[in-house]
């Protein structure tokens, strides 16, 4: 028997007849309706927690530009609402090769600190202020790349530059 035999059956029992019976099954209607939504709203959110955790494995390879890599890995933590003590944690994770060996040679409590985790890997990456610099002042076209991407690859080395510099940023500068 079906819920709603079920529920027709209970009215029924129930001596309601005429209006009142609608108003019943109606109010059951929406109920159910209801459950229904949260249901498929429960195995969505469940899907993108799935899917967020599949796109979690995103390794670090060491073909990798770490500093395009962090930029990723944050705007995906971020975007996930991961709580940041779990940051350094879901990190090591996703290491390899040099940047894994850097992870390694930190003590336990750096490792769980991730502003040092990256900082290191940032130094092991020559992505320090004369790493940028450098960086900055020998850029030039990468094959296939747009004028639009290329500005923004040289303006980025540049802000990260003044930025490790802790120089102060100014349209006189």
């Amino acid at each position: 028997m079906s819920t709603r035999e079920e529920i027709v059956q209970q009215a029924d029992l129930l001596g309601y007849r005429g209006e009142k019976r609608e108003e019943y099954l109606n109010r059951f209607k929406v109920l159910a309706e209801r459950a229904a939504i949260a249901r498929k709203e429960e195995a969505e959110r469940f899907a993108r927690k799935e899917e967020a955790e599949r796109a979690a494995t995103i390794e670090l390879d060491v073909r990798d530009d770490l500093d395009i890599w962090l930029t990723r890995f944050e705007r995906f933590i971020e975007s996930n609402s991961w709580s940041r003590d779990k940051w350094s944690s879901s990190m090591c994770a996703l290491l390899t090769g040099r940047a894994l060996d850097c992870y390694g040679r930190l003590s336990s409590e750096q490792a769980q600190d991730y502003d040092k985790v990256k900082q290191a890997l940032m130094k092991r990456y020559d992505l320090t202020e004369d790493g940028y610099r450098r960086k900055f002042r020998l850029c030039k076209p990468a094959e296939g790349e747009s004028p639009d991407m290329y500005f923004v690859r040289i303006v980025t080395y540049l802000d990260r530059w003044i930025e490790l510099s802790r120089t102060e940023k100014s349209d006189e500068t």
